[in-house]
C-alpha cells in the first residue's frame, strides 16, 4: 500500500480470530485499558472474532515484519 514510515508512535496490532466450532462471545465491543495501551475484540459472525491492541509510544522502534515476532509482541503486551 506504499505507506510511510510511522512517525508519531503509534501502533496496533489487529487480527480476526476463527473459531470453526463457533465463537463464545456476546455481541458487543469489548475494550481493555492500560497503561499506554487499549486492547479489544468484536464479534464479527458466528464464527469470527475481530480483535485489536493499540499502543501508545514515545518510539515506534524498529519495523518487524516476522508473524512469530508480532504474535510474540502482542501477547507480552496484553499479559501485563
Amino acid at each position: 500500500m506504499d505507506f510511510s514510515e510511522p512517525k508519531n508512535g503509534n501502533c496496533a496490532f489487529r487480527g480476526l480470530g476463527f473459531y470453526p466450532d463457533g465463537q463464545p462471545f456476546a455481541a458487543n465491543i469489548n475494550y481493555i485499558y492500560g497503561r499506554g495501551l487499549c486492547a479489544g475484540y468484536y464479534r464479527v459472525s458466528p464464527t469470527k472474532v475481530y480483535w485489536f491492541i493499540c499502543l501508545n509510544s514515545s518510539s515506534p522502534g524498529p519495523k518487524i515484519t516476522d508473524p512469530v515476532l508480532l504474535r510474540k509482541q502482542a501477547k507480552e503486551l496484553v499479559n501485563h
